[in-house]
């Protein structure tokens, strides 16, 4: 779904889902939820679909410019991390990972040998649109590419014990296999976990736009009457030392806004793990132990 000033403009309903089952389809138009139209509402008006599942809430919907209602009966909703994915051609396997849940690594890792069996020599991860969710499966569907004991992202804190490095621990599926994996502004949090840290090991090429830049970690505290606030206490850093947050609330403008980062430098690495193929240098060739080195200018994290 996606949210509009005046209608929530219906993208793909699930099958087999509240929205399905009211009868709504791709490119109809909520413009009415209940009592409150979507154009008077100064919230994201898709809150308005939410509550106790079994509950139920009318609509007034426009398809094809002809005006609709109908019930949704609301329920609840678990979305597969990889929607769909099939062969693009003779060689190419493609697979759409739309989020990170813990489903993600599972639906990832039955998806790669299917598509091999089917003949596939490269893949093509979308991320594009994928806003982030669990940190233990960007870190597994990384371990699928890259071995075991690779260094994936850290967080940095000015309180020293909130500093943590978190690796692979798992044996890789396919450590050869040409990757591309595709970001866009949308692409936030896990999947620039996933985007930085296989093109910082050189295990895949980025292509896209700027991704959205949300590297924050946040810890929640309980307060009183079942309330609770989300207290941000690190950073996460890609495996070569960048920065994903792209707006900086340690500095802020005039008007009291964060300043967002958008000064970017070349990207060099040196680093290399002694007695190991994979290394640091991300200079498209894993056998040079960095001494043909190039700048690098990164799409996938800041």
């Amino acid at each position: 779904m996606r949210t509009y000033k005046d209608r929530l403009l219906i993208i793909e309903p699930h099958q087999g889902y509240p929205a399905d089952k009211a009868g709504l389809k791709a490119g109809d138009q909520i413009i009415q939820i209940g009592d409150i139209k979507v154009a008077d509402f100064e919230d994201n008006a898709s809150e308005l679909l939410k509550g106790s599942e079994g509950s139920t809430v009318d609509i007034i919907y426009k398809r094809q410019g002809k005006i609709s209602s109908t019930t949704i009966e609301r329920g609840g909703i678990e979305v597969d991390a990889v929607p769909f994915y099939k062969m693009i051609d003779d060689k190419t396997g493609y697979i759409v990972l739309s989020k990170f849940n813990a489903k993600a690594t599972e639906q990832t890792k039955s998806a790669l040998p299917d598509l091999k069996g089917n003949g596939a020599e490269k893949i093509v991860l979308d991320l594009r649109d994928n806003p982030g969710g669990l940190l233990s499966e960007a870190i597994n569907i990384t371990n699928l590419f890259v071995p075991k004991g690779e260094l994936v992202v850290t967080t940095k804190s000015k309180v020293k014990k909130f500093n943590r490095e978190y690796r692979t621990t798992n044996q890789p599926i396919d450590t050869e296999i040409p990757l591309v994996v595709l970001v866009n502004g949308s692409s936030a949090s896990a999947s620039e976990i996933v985007s930085g840290s296989l093109q910082d090991l050189d295990r895949a090429v980025i292509m896209g736009a700027r991704s959205f830049g949300k590297g924050l970690v946040q810890r929640p505290l309980k307060l009183t009457y079942g309330t609770q606030l989300k207290v941000t206490i690190s950073r996460y850093y890609t495996s070569s030392g960048r920065c994903i947050q792209a707006l900086d609330y340690w500095n802020r403008d005039d008007n009291g806004n964060a300043i967002r980062n958008t000064q970017f430098n070349d990207f060099t690495t040196s680093k290399w793990q002694k007695g190991s193929r994979w290394g640091w240098c991300i200079t498209g060739c894993r056998d040079c132990r960095g001494k043909n080195q190039r700048p690098y200018n990164g799409v996938a994290s800041k």
